[in-house]
């Protein structure tokens, strides 16, 4: 298990950063049984039950209900849906910084009187703006490429687990 959790995370990410803009996945399960979840692609990862989408990637808000009868896929749903909260502040808060930095940059090195000094402190700011936004950014991306392999998780074992629900839902 701890072999896989590195490799989903990967696939996750190679899947979700990679040029698949317009991609609509054409398998569907012959049968799927009763109650369980089913994973789509339809431009993003979906998790679907009964033709029915239920979750899907940037939006895993809904999966902890939908698993809420086995108790370790509820937790995993739950994580996997803040991981992908956090990671969309992260990746904005970053995208912020670097505007904001460049913006400040850009007042500091046009209302200078000293256009040595001030050129080169507007440089370092709207620099620092775009370092430190990045960081936070990519962060946030790595943040949410873990929610999407957490919700992997927590859609396998609530399909491994499920017949331990009283029915379907």
């Amino acid at each position: 298990m701890t072999r896989a959790r590195p490799i989903t995370a990967l696939v996750a990410v190679l899947a979700a950063t990679t040029g698949c803009p317009s991609h609509i996945s054409s398998y569907h399960p012959a049968r799927p049984a009763a109650g369980e979840l089913v994973w789509a692609y339809r431009e993003r990862f979906q998790v679907t039950r009964d033709s029915e989408i239920i979750a899907e990637q940037h939006d895993w808000d809904a999966l902890p209900g939908a698993v809420t009868c086995v108790p370790r896929a509820r937790d995993w749903a739950a994580w996997a849906a803040e991981r992908d909260r956090t990671g969309k502040i992260l990746t904005w808060s970053g995208l912020g910084t670097i505007v904001g930095g460049v913006i400040a940059g850009g007042i500091v090195i046009l209302s200078g009187h000293d256009r040595d000094r001030s050129d080169l402190v507007g440089a370092g700011i709207a620099l620092g703006g775009l370092v430190t936004g990045l960081t936070i950014a990519i962060a946030g991306g790595v943040t949410r490429s873990h929610a999407d392999a957490a919700a992997i998780d927590a859609v396998n074992l609530y399909n491994d687990e499920r017949a331990r629900c009283a029915a379907p839902r």
